[in-house]
C-alpha cells in the first residue's frame, strides 16, 4: 500500500510539473489551449442550417484543432528525449509506470477545453443535425478520441531525430490522415449505390486511423440521419459508433507496441522485447553471479580510477558470488566491471562498446563526481544504473543491494 501511495503521488507531482511548464509558456499556452477551441469555434460555424449533416465541414476542420495537440505532445515527447526527462524522473524515484500515466493525464486534461468545447459550440450553434439524440454519442466520442491522438503522438514521435523535421512532416500526415479518408467517406455515403463501399471504409478507417475518430462519428451521424430520426440509443446501435469502439483498440494497439519497443531497447535490442519493463525496475545481474575483472583495455590509467576499481573489486571478492550484503552495506550504488554495448544501427557497421569495464560505488549520502569527455560512456553508465537501459552487456550493478 504505500508503494501504491508512493507512486501516486509522483504521478500527480509529474502532472503539476508539465501542466506547469505549460501554463508557464505563453507560446504553448495559445497552441495548446487557445487555438484549438478557437479553430472549434470557427470550424463549426461553417456548418449547414439543414436538418441533417449535408456537408464534411463540421468533420473535416473540427478534428483539425485536435491535431494542433497532437503535435504539441509529440514534439513535447521528443524533448524529453532530448533533455532526457524520463531519465531524471527515474533516477529521482518515479517509477517508470508512473512517468506514463502522469504524462498521459497531464496532456489529457490538456485536451479538455476542447472536448468540452466540441458539444458547447454545437448546442451554442444550434446546429439541427448534431443536437439532441446525437449529443451523447458525440460526447463519449470527444472523451475518448485524445486517447488515441495522444498514443499517436507518442508513437509519431519515435520516428524523427529533431524537432524540425518532426514539425515539417507531422502536419502534413495529420491532415491527410484526417481529411482525406474523412472525405472518401463522405462522397461514399452521398454516391447512393456505394453504400457497401462507405461502411467498409469507415470500419476499417476507425480501427488503422487513429485521425479519423471523431470525424467518423461525424460523418456517419449523417449518414444514418438519410435514412432514419434514430434514438440517442439507437444512435449507439449505428455504424456511427465504429470509431467509438474501434479507436480504444487502436490505442492500446500503439501503446503496447510503444512498450515493447522501449522493452528491446532496454534489453540491448535482442528477442521480441519485454513489455514488464513497463511495470518493473530491473534489477539483479544479467550474468551468473560470478566476478569479472576487467581487462587491460578497458581500465583507465587515472590514480583516483584505479583506486575506485580497486575499492570495488575488493568489495565484490569479499563475499560468496551472489550474496550482496556486504555490497549493500557499503555502498548505495555499485557497479563492478560494468560493460555495455550498442547494436548497430546501419547494416555494415560494428556495435558500439559505449562502457568498458567500469567499476565505481557511491556510498550513502556521497556525493559523487564522474567526470569524463563526450563518448566517454557517462550517461549510458547512469542509464544503466536507473534502468533506462537494460540488461548490461557484462559486470555487475548494485542500488541499495537490488
Amino acid at each position: 500500500a504505500t508503494e501504491h501511495r508512493s507512486t501516486l503521488r509522483g504521478i500527480l507531482a509529474l502532472v503539476k510539473v508539465r501542466l506547469w511548464c505549460l501554463v508557464g509558456s505563453r507560446p504553448r499556452i495559445y497552441q495548446q489551449l487557445i487555438l484549438p477551441v478557437l479553430l472549434l469555434f470557427f470550424s463549426i460555424g461553417l456548418g449547414s442550417d439543414s436538418d441533417k449533416v449535408e456537408t464534411p465541414y463540421e468533420a473535416i476542420y473540427a478534428p483539425a484543432a485536435f491535431s494542433v495537440l497532437t503535435i504539441g505532445f509529440a514534439v513535447q515527447m521528443l524533448k524529453d528525449q532530448e533533455s532526457k526527462c524520463k531519465f531524471v524522473s527515474l533516477s529521482q524515484g518515479l517509477s517508470v509506470q508512473g512517468f506514463w500515466a502522469g504524462t498521459f493525464l497531464a496532456d489529457y486534461l490538456v485536451t479538455l477545453p476542447a472536448v468540452v468545447a466540441v458539444p458547447i459550440f454545437l448546442v451554442m450553434a444550434k446546429h439541427p443535425g448534431f443536437s439532441g439524440p446525437t449529443m451523447p454519442l458525440l460526447a463519449v466520442e470527444c472523451a475518448l478520441y485524445p486517447l488515441a491522438l495522444q498514443a499517436f503522438s507518442y508513437t509519431a514521435s519515435r520516428w524523427f531525430s529533431s524537432v524540425e523535421n518532426m514539425v515539417k512532416f507531422l502536419p502534413l500526415s495529420n491532415m491527410s490522415l484526417g481529411i482525406i479518408p474523412t472525405f472518401t467517406v463522405f462522397l461514399l455515403t452521398t454516391a447512393g449505390s456505394w453504400d457497401h463501399q462507405a461502411k467498409l471504409t469507415h470500419y476499417a478507417m476507425s480501427l488503422f486511423n487513429p485521425i479519423y475518430g471523431l470525424p467518423g462519428v461525424m460523418i456517419f451521424i449523417g449518414y444514418v440521419q438519410t435514412y432514419s430520426e434514430p434514438s440517442a440509443a439507437e444512435y449507439f446501435t449505428s455504424p456511427a459508433v465504429a470509431p467509438t469502439i474501434l479507436a480504444p483498440i487502436l490505442s492500446l494497439v500503439l501503446i503496447v507496441r510503444l512498450l515493447r519497443r522501449e522493452g528491446r531497447l532496454a534489453a540491448n535490442g535482442g528477442g521480441g522485447g519485454d513489455a514488464r519493463w513497463f511495470w518493473h525496475r530491473p534489477g539483479g545481474s544479467s550474468g551468473d553471479g560470478g566476478i569479472e575483472i576487467a581487462d587491460d583495455e578497458g581500465s583507465v590509467g587515472d590514480e583516483d580510477v584505479l583506486a575506485e576499481e580497486q575499492c570495488i573489486h575488493s568489495a565484490f571478492l569479499a563475499v560468496p558470488p551472489g550474496d550482496i550484503l556486504a555490497v549493500e552495506s557499503a555502498y548505495a550504488v555499485a557497479c563492478h566491471n560494468l560493460q555495455y554495448t550498442y547494436p548497430a544501427k546501419v547494416s555494415g557497421n560494428g556495435p558500439v562498446q559505449a562502457v568498458r569495464g567500469v567499476s565505481l560505488g557511491v556510498k550513502r549520502g556521497e556525493c559523487f563526481g564522474l567526470l569524463g569527455p563526450n563518448g566517454a560512456g557517462k550517461t549510458t553508465t547512469l542509464a544503466l544504473l536507473t534502468g533506462e537501459l537494460w540488461p548490461p552487456s557484462g559486470g555487475d550493478v548494485r542500488v541499495f543491494g537490488q
